[in-house]
């Protein structure tokens, strides 16, 4: 088994980007090469997507989401931020979350 390199034990670097989805403010982290493999060279970046006001979100009720996945599904939509879009307007489709929407809109009487 090969020893670990000096470089390897570097913490994962992160990109930040912010722009508003249907008037709610969306955080998204994201990490090209959060782990790499010695033996293959297969990466796995990591995707954080965050409601700063922790407001829910189409994939998430608790404003944070986490995911670990290989960085060509990012690349194929272009982008963290594309691919982060895309998925919320998906997930905005599902019924669950119209329902949810609806409700918040309506507010509860009891």
């Amino acid at each position: 088994m090969q020893s670990p390199k000096e470089t390897d034990l570097r913490s994962p670097t992160y990109e930040s980007y912010v722009f508003d989805w249907k008037e709610t403010k969306v955080v998204v982290r994201y990490c090209t090469s959060w782990t790499k493999s010695d033996v293959d060279g297969f990466h796995i970046a990591h995707l954080e997507i965050i409601s700063p006001d922790r407001l829910p979100l189409p994939m998430t009720e608790t404003g944070y989401k986490s995911q670990f996945l290989c960085p060509e599904r990012i690349e194929a939509h272009g982008g963290a931020t594309e691919y982060v879009l895309a998925w919320l307007d998906e997930a905005a489709n599902d019924p669950k979350w119209k329902a949810a929407l609806e409700q918040s809109r309506q507010g509860q009487l009891f």
